[in-house]
């Protein structure tokens, strides 16, 4: 060791120690010898990036695009909305790496920080960046892989996903379940990106953009095995009628499959029933709907103990419900999480712990605390 030196250690080392500096330090450390430096512009380094955009001087931030748009692989984006100079500078990011004609780009996450604007049929800026983005790209450019849109406040139109299952039939990951309160993807837009795109193993969608129709297609033999869908329903449509056996088609097509399921407060109760088929293999479920929930827990319990393994309810509390957490935990062996946002009784919360050996995490109050309530974790203090 008394011999050992860095420059001695092969670039694609260093690259990878490099990886963990945060930018501007990197730059500083590229500064220590002729090696570093090399290393500094070593392409393993630039294969993921992720922008922050939080005040006017990360513009500077943009100035890693000069050199290395085109070894790009996987890149993050967050962005503090509500100054238009960070806006422009996330757009700007976009939309070079959109008309790079060697980009090497195939994942891409947006993500909005901080106090939300809620943006009115999509923001035009953005929209057209990542128009840009989706369409036709030169022959010399790598084709997206996985698209996350959840951490922006857009409206998505059926134009924009079109024309990204038109381009980019290799996606694998597609993820647009946002805080917006409108959603105006249609069930046809969907169809035609599952169809389009064969190799998709996680999806993300509000429940007004699925149908039976899109369910079968994503059965059909010969596409990729779907790993993990994601619904959420909100109040948009409720003449959408997807029955069971759709679900068991699916399931029965693909047996690793694990759903993730929310439903907020703008979906009627009586809705909820309905939408919880038997034959959705559910993983995690998310009721915060602030009403009555027992009827839905003890529904849960009976069809999802073989795959359930996070359950957050926000409700209001009731004998019945006391019930209902105790038949759920006691059914459900892979339970992980609990977390129930109202007032328990003390031997229902003894109960559920002795019931669940593999809990780790649970929000589980017999008595009325101040907000927020945090999560326990079991095993630590």
């Amino acid at each position: 060791m008394e011999n050992f030196s860095w420059s001695r250690l092969p670039d694609h080392i260093l690259a990878k120690f490099f990886s963990y500096i945060p930018l501007v330090e990197r730059w500083k450390v590229a500064l220590v010898c002729k090696s570093w430096q090399t290393c500094f512009d070593h392409p393993n380094l630039w294969q993921y990036f992720k922008f922050t955009f939080m005040e006017p001087k990360d513009k500077v931030k943009l100035r890693c695009l000069d050199k290395y748009e085109n070894v790009l692989k996987s890149v993050v984006i967050e962005v503090q909305e509500n100054k238009k100079k960070n806006r422009d500078c996330a757009c700007e990011v976009i939309t070079r790496l959109a008309r790079c004609k060697k980009r090497k780009l195939q994942n891409i996450k947006l993500n909005f920080i901080g106090q939300k604007i809620l943006f009115i049929r999509g923001s035009s800026d953005f929209i057209n960046a990542l128009a840009d983005l989706f369409g036709s790209p030169d022959p010399n450019c790598s084709l997206l892989k996985e698209v996350d849109l959840s951490g922006i406040s857009i409206v998505y139109m059926d134009d924009l996903l079109n024309l990204l299952a038109d381009n980019h039939p290799d996606l694998e990951v597609l993820n647009i379940l946002n805080n917006t309160r409108t959603c105006t993807v249609e069930p046809h837009c969907t169809l035609n990106v599952v169809k389009k795109c064969t190799k998709l193993r996680e999806l993300g969608l509000f429940y007004c953009s699925i149908s039976e129709e899109v369910l079968l297609e994503l059965a059909e033999v010969g596409r990729a095995s779907l790993q993990k869908l994601s619904v959420m329903w909100r109040e948009w449509k409720y003449d959408i009628d997807i029955p069971d056996s759709a679900w068991e088609t699916l399931t029965k097509r693909n047996p690793n499959l694990k759903v993730h399921i929310a439903v907020d407060p703008t979906c009627p109760l009586h809705m909820i029933q309905a939408i919880l088929q038997p034959h959705i293999p559910i993983k995690v479920l998310r009721l915060d709907t602030y009403t009555v929930l027992h009827n839905e827990v003890s529904q849960a319990a009976a069809n999802y103990s073989s795959t359930l393994e996070e359950v957050v309810v926000k409700c209001i509390p009731s004998v019945e419900l006391n019930q209902a957490l105790i038949k759920l935990a006691a059914s459900s062996p892979n339970l992980r999480l609990l977390h129930c946002y109202c007032i328990l009784e003390k031997v229902t919360v003894e109960t559920i712990l002795n019931s669940c050996p593999r809990l780790e995490t649970y929000i589980l109050k017999v008595q009325k605390q101040k907000e927020p309530w945090m999560p326990v974790q079991v095993g630590k203090k």
